[in-house]
């Protein structure tokens, strides 16, 4: 059994075999051996028009695709953390700018983009590795946090995210982009544990026969929890196998091996705003997950909350920070419920009062219930 870089396509250019080696006792595909033309199975090279997005058309705008100098081929995704900050794997980094495995940052700059970014956002960014942010030693082993040339002040909004944990078996969904699907293909696995070429990787399993499978194209793409609503690591290699089709195993990096880390500290300090919220922001990670139900309620999204706003008590409503991106509206909203006593309820009741008695209002109140249990009665 071998390890593959999750962002390397099944096709190489040159006769030459590719070579292998064993890190951590397991052969690897390593970033040296990603050719000057990366082909999918099919024998055309990836671009980054080549398709249509293939998934659920609800693809959070954070989601970005790294290609290479010229931008002409899509070398794997990457996480908006920040208006000026893309988190990705190193070996993407390394394949798009077409150089061996190194423990140095390169200094060039690779192309970033926001398929899912919608009208907001035009045309690719440049970005290079910044300062400390060349993870290739354990326990990450294969991070890279990249700085936008421009601020990305229209379009993605940051990504929210948490720590993976120790727990198992829970359900995630990425968006990877494997060849002829260069705009996305959607998977879904579950955690199962510990493992892979580092310790600290956790396995992901597909979670059924059907549908996609995580491989090659999916490199850098953020892991997103299911239940909680949260980014909680990206891929970065997939099982390599004599029946590569065959395997539906992968590993993440979860954000936890990030702790203690100077990476660590600059992920737990992105400026969400670029206005020294930061910190707060990450203080209510718990929160995240009912911003997501807030957005999937008609009523609510279709303005960015400013009708939200205008309902609920004026002494709650007046905190709350005015923001043009409707995820941190909303993430506001919620923080400033969550910091009177009274708040949960009122901001249910605003919300009822706007959107009636649906669906997406039945989950965001079951979900409400679980996250303020103490300060809500069993009826809402």
């Amino acid at each position: 059994m071998k390890g593959r870089l999750a962002s390397q396509g099944a096709e190489r250019d040159g006769s030459r075999p590719v070579p292998k080696r064993l890190v951590f006792g397991l052969p690897f595909c390593p970033a040296h051996a990603v050719p000057r033309t990366s082909r999918p199975a099919g024998g055309r090279p990836v671009g980054p028009g080549d398709a249509t997005a293939s998934g659920p058309q609800h693809a959070d705008s954070w989601r970005a695709r790294v290609l290479d100098p010229p931008g002409r081929q899509v070398f794997g995704a990457g996480v908006v953390l920040s208006e000026r900050t893309l988190l990705t794997c190193a070996h993407v980094v390394e394949a798009a700018l077409r150089i061996p495995r190194t423990q140095q940052a390169p200094q060039d700059e690779v192309l970033v983009d926001f398929p899912a970014a919608g009208r907001g956002r035009e045309g690719p960014v440049r970005a290079r590795v910044i300062e400390g942010g060349w993870l290739r030693s354990r326990p990450a082993g294969d991070l890279a946090l990249l700085r936008l040339e421009i601020p990305i002040d229209a379009g993605p909004d940051p990504a929210p995210v948490g720590r993976c944990g120790t727990r198992t078996g829970f359900t995630v969904s990425v968006l990877g982009h494997p060849g002829r699907v260069a705009h996305g293909l959607w998977a879904h696995a579950r955690v199962i544990g510990t493992g892979g070429t580092h310790a600290e990787w956790r396995q992901l399993d597909g979670s059924s026969v059907t549908g996609a499978r995580i491989g090659p194209g999916f490199s850098g793409a953020g892991v997103w929890d299911l239940d909680r609503g949260l980014v909680v690591g990206i891929v970065t290699s997939v099982l390599d196998t004599p029946e590569i089709d065959s395997t539906r195993v992968a590993w993440m990096i979860p954000l936890d091996v990030l702790n203690g880390t100077r990476f660590g500290n600059l992920l737990a300090g992105n400026s969400l705003m670029g206005q020294g919220r930061s910190d707060e922001l990450a203080l209510h990670g718990d929160l995240w997950p009912l911003v997501e139900c807030l957005l999937a309620i008609e009523s609510v999204a279709s303005d960015g909350g400013t009708s939200l706003l205008s309902v609920l008590p004026g002494k709650i409503a007046w905190g709350v920070p005015r923001q043009n991106r409707p995820r941190l509206q909303l993430l506001y909203v919620v923080r400033r419920c969550d910091e009177f006593e009274e708040g949960p309820a009122a901001l249910i009741a605003a919300v009822r009062g706007m959107e009636g008695e649906t669906i997406a209002m039945e989950r965001f109140t079951r979900l409400a219930g679980r996250i303020w249990s103490h300060r809500l009665s069993d009826d809402g």
